[in-house]
This record gives C-alpha cells, structure tokens and sequence, in this order.
C-alpha cells in the first residue's frame, strides 16, 4: 500500500516491530502507518499516549511514572502520539521549571530525550494533524464536554485508528478526557 505525502513522495507502509519506530516515524502531513493487515485474530494493540501520561513519564511522576516509562521503552506494543504532543511536552516541561519542579537544564534535557524519542530511531511515533483530523475533532468539541486539546488528541487517535485494522487504545492519565473517549467509543489501554 502506497499514499503520498505532502511534499508528494510516495510513501511506504512500515511495520513497527516491538513497539520501535521506523524511518516512517515521522513524515509531514503523512500518517504513520503499521505493517501489513493482521487477520482479526491476530490483531495488534497499539497505544495512543496523550501527554497526560506522557508527561509524567519525562517528569518521573512517582505514582506511575515507572509504569509508563516501562510501556513506552520496554513494552511490546508499539505506541504513537500525535503532533500536538509537541507543544504539549515542551508546554509541560516550562511549567514545571516556572514551578520549580525541575531546572531549565533538566527541562531542556528532557525535551532533548522527547525529540529523541519522536526521531526515526525513537521507540514513539507521531501521527500528522491533517484537516480532517481537526474538523473531527471540532466535531467532538460541538458533541461531548471536551477540551480543545483533549478533542484533537481524541480525534488524532480516532483517525489513526481508521487507518489501520489494528486495535487502538488510549492511554491517557485525564479522567475526564477518558469518560469523553469512552463516550465516543474510544477504547481505552490498560496500564
């Protein structure tokens, strides 16, 4: 299966072997794709993280920041995010240095390993936002008590989800954004 991407090129489709990414990680206005379709009794599982968990993966939450370090680096699942978590880490990150949670050197170091992580060879992908991403998401804002961000993320993990026949579950630390998923018949990821 081909599709292009934004620039025009023609891109692959790339199998994720245990939860590491590929060189397709990360492709403008392309989505990041999985291997070849399993036959529904061997589907995969792969995780949608929001940045409410993945946040505390970077900070070392203590309640379960180990947990999710263990999902994301040494889990078998391979787990994806969206662009959004971009601005959200870097966002997270200033405000625990504003909060005197961590140093600047700490916080740049840590989104040093973020954009590692999100890089070709990082064990997290990232799903482009495309308009039809967006206007799913104003969708959801107009139907259910959602947030602005928390639809995009919905929507991102909504859409992937359309483009795989793999099982996608969000993972995500925001109670409130969970009831919304479950809502909308989001499956949600243990752990």
């Amino acid at each position: 299966m081909e599709e292009r991407g934004n620039d025009g090129r023609t891109i692959d489709v790339a199998w994720i072997p245990a939860n590491r990414a590929t060189p397709s990680n990360r492709l403008d206005g392309s989505r990041l794709r999985l291997g070849p379709p399993l036959s529904r009794a061997r589907r995969a599982v792969i995780i949608y993280i929001d940045t409410s968990a993945l946040g505390r993966v970077y900070l070392g939450d203590r309640s379960d920041g180990t947990e999710l370090s263990r999902i994301l680096y040494e889990g078998d699942r391979p787990v994806i995010t969206s662009e959004l978590t971009d601005v959200e880490i870097a966002s997270t990150l200033a405000r625990a240095t504003r909060d005197g949670v961590i140093d600047s050197i700490t916080a740049d170091g840590l989104l040093d390993r973020y954009t590692a992580d999100t890089s070709d060879i990082g064990p997290l992908g990232v799903v482009a936002l495309d308009s039809d991403t967006i206007a799913l998401a104003q969708r959801y804002v107009r139907s259910a008590s959602l947030r602005t961000l928390d639809a995009i993320h919905l929507a991102a993990c909504a859409r992937f989800g359309e483009s795989t026949p793999d099982e996608i579950c969000l993972l995500s630390r925001d109670q409130r954004q969970n009831e919304a998923a479950q809502a909308l018949g989001i499956a949600l990821a243990e752990g």
